[in-house]
C-alpha cells in the first residue's frame, strides 16, 4: 500500500473518537437512517434537525446538549454535542452526527446518559477538592501552571455522582493530572496521568536510517565526522525572522514552563537572510531545527498531499530540551511538545518527533483523546504515533537500510541505540510490522 493511501487512512482514523461506557436511551448508534439535509445549510444547524427527529427517543431535550466540536473532514461533516445534566457536563456523554458533503447522514452517534436525577450542589468546597487532589497526586513542585477544577457528572450504573473534576500540569511528579474528587464526601474516585510518555543541518529522520549505519553510539552527545556527516542540508520555510518559529512550530516553547534548558537557542550568528542554522548534534540548537523541519514537513504533507486543513493546524509549542530523562511526551494541558535528553536527545530523532505529534494530532481532532490510565484510545495513539513516524518517512534514508530485513518498520532507530537490543542487525522502540520484537 503507497504511503498516500496508508496515511489517508489512519488520519481517517483519528478524525474522531471512540467512546467508554454509560447507560443511553435508544440506540447507541444510527447507521444510514435514511435522513438527508440541505447540504448548502450551516452544518450545526443541519445537526440540530437531525438531533430533533431522535430528540423523544434519545429521551434528550435541546437544553441537554450544547455545542462541543465542528470538524471538515474531506468530504463529510462531524458535529459533536456535550452533553448536560442541569448545567454540570457529563463526563463522556456526546451526540455527533456525521454526513457526507451530499447531505446523506451517515452515521448518529448516541453516547448520552439517560435517567440523570442527581443534584449538582457540591458540599465539598473546590478548595477542600484542590488539597484533596494534592494529596493524591504527591505534589512535590508545581511550577508548570495553576489547576483548573469544575464540577462534572460522573455516571456509573446505579453510583452516579458529582465530581470535582482536577487539572493539573505539576513539574514533580511530572504529569498533567487529572483527579476526580467525589463532590459530597470529598473521596478521591479517579486519578490518572494525561501526559503520554514515550521512552524516549539535520537528520532527516535519523542518522542510522540516514547512513545504514548500525555502529553509531551517543557517546554523551558528542560530535564525530560521521555523525555531522550525516546531516542533510534541507530547505525550511515558513520563518519570518531568525528563530525557529512558523506557521506551523513553535521552538520558542511559548506556554510552556518548567524546563531545565532555555527553549528558542536556534539563530543564525549572522543574523541577516537567508538564515542558515549550522549546527552540529553537540549543539542545543541542532535539535531544534531537527523539530522545525520535521513537523513543518509533516503538516505541509497533511494539507497539501492529503488535502486536510483542519488537522492540528497551528504553530504547536515544542520544547526540544524540555528535561534529563529520557522520555517525551505531548501535553494536552499546554498543547506542547516535551522532548528528553537522556541517552540519545530524543529531539534528534524524528520518529520519536512525528511519534509525540501524532499524540497532538490526535487530541486536536477529538478533545480530550486517550481519558483514564489504560485504555484502548490510549493504545491506539500508540499505535498511531508510530504508525504515523514509519509510514511518512518509509522513503526517506538509506534504501539498502529500509530494504534488508525489513528495516523501514523499525520506529526509532537512532534513539534506541542507547537502550534497544539488536534485531535484524538493527536497534529499534518499536517495530511497526505486527512483530513483538522490541
Amino acid at each position: 500500500m503507497k504511503r498516500r493511501t496508508i496515511l489517508m487512512f489512519i488520519l481517517a482514523v483519528a478524525m474522531w473518537g471512540m467512546p467508554l461506557g454509560g447507560h443511553a436511551a435508544g440506540p447507541r448508534r444510527v447507521v444510514k437512517p435514511g435522513i438527508h439535509v440541505d447540504p448548502t445549510l450551516d452544518p450545526v444547524t443541519n445537526a440540530w434537525q437531525v438531533f430533533e427527529r431522535y430528540a423523544a427517543r434519545f429521551e434528550l431535550a435541546p437544553g441537554d446538549l450544547r455545542l462541543d466540536v465542528v470538524r471538515r473532514g474531506k468530504r463529510s461533516h462531524h458535529i459533536r454535542f456535550q452533553q448536560y445534566h442541569r448545567g454540570v457536563p457529563v463526563y463522556l456523554a456526546y451526540l455527533a452526527i456525521h454526513y457526507d458533503d451530499g447531505g446523506e447522514v451517515d452515521l448518529i452517534e448516541n453516547r448520552t446518559v439517560s435517567g440523570l436525577t442527581l443534584g449538582v450542589s457540591p458540599e465539598i468546597s473546590r478548595k477542600a477538592a484542590l488539597d484533596a487532589a494534592r494529596a493524591a497526586i504527591g505534589i512535590v513542585r508545581e511550577e508548570r501552571g495553576t489547576p483548573e477544577i469544575g464540577l462534572l457528572v460522573y455516571p456509573r450504573k446505579g453510583d452516579d455522582r458529582l465530581v470535582w473534576r482536577v487539572s493539573w500540569p505539576v513539574r514533580e511528579p511530572l504529569g498533567d493530572w487529572i483527579v476526580f474528587v467525589d463532590a459530597h464526601s470529598g473521596e478521591v474516585i479517579e486519578k490518572w496521568n494525561e501526559i503520554f510518555y514515550d521512552s524516549a543541518f539535520v537528520y532527516d529522520p535519523n542518522a542510522v536510517q540516514d547512513t545504514n549505519d548500525t555502529t553509531f553510539l551517543d557517546n554523551g552527545n558528542a560530535d564525530t565526522d560521521a555523525l555531522t556527516n550525516a546531516r542533510s542540508e534541507v530547505t525550511l520555510l515558513g520563518l519570518t525572522d531568525n528563530v525557529l518559529v512558523g506557521p506551523y512550530v513553535d521552538l520558542c516553547a511559548t506556554g510552556i514552563g518548567g524546563a531545565y534548558k532555555p527553549a528558542c537557542q536556534a539563530a543564525d550568528p549572522d543574523g541577516t537572510p537567508p538564515y542558515v542554522f549550522d549546527f552540529t548534534r553537540s549543539q542545543d540548537a541542532f535539535e531544534e531545527a531537527v523539530v522545525y523541519y520535521a513537523i513543518d514537513s509533516v503538516q505541509r504533507y497533511i494539507q497539501e498531499t492529503l488535502g486536510f486543513d483542519n488537522v492540528n493546524n497551528r504553530a504547536i509549542p515544542v520544547h526540544a530540551h524540555y528535561f534529563s530523562d529520557d522520555n517525551s511526551f505531548y501535553s494536552p494541558g499546554d498543547k506542547g511538545l516535551h522532548f528528553g535528553d537522556g541517552g540519545v536527545d530524543d529531539a534528534e530523532d524524528a520518529d520519536v518527533i512525528l511519534h509525540e505529534y501524532g499524540h497532538a494530532i490526535q487530541d486536536d481532532q477529538v478533545p480530550g483523546w486517550g481519558p483514564g490510565g489504560g485504555t484502548e484510545q490510549r493504545a491506539m495513539g500508540e499505535g498511531f504515533g508510530d504508525f504515523l513516524a514509519g509510514m511518512f518517512y518509509l522513503d526517506h534514508g538509506s534504501p539498502d537500510y529500509q530494504q534488508t530485513d525489513d528495516k523501514w518498520a523499525a520506529i526509532a532507530d537512532w534513539d534506541a541505540v542507547s537502550y534497544g537490543t539488536t534485531v535484524r542487525g538493527t536497534k529499534a522502540l518499536r517495530w511497526i510490522d505486527g512483530t513483538n520484537e522490541r
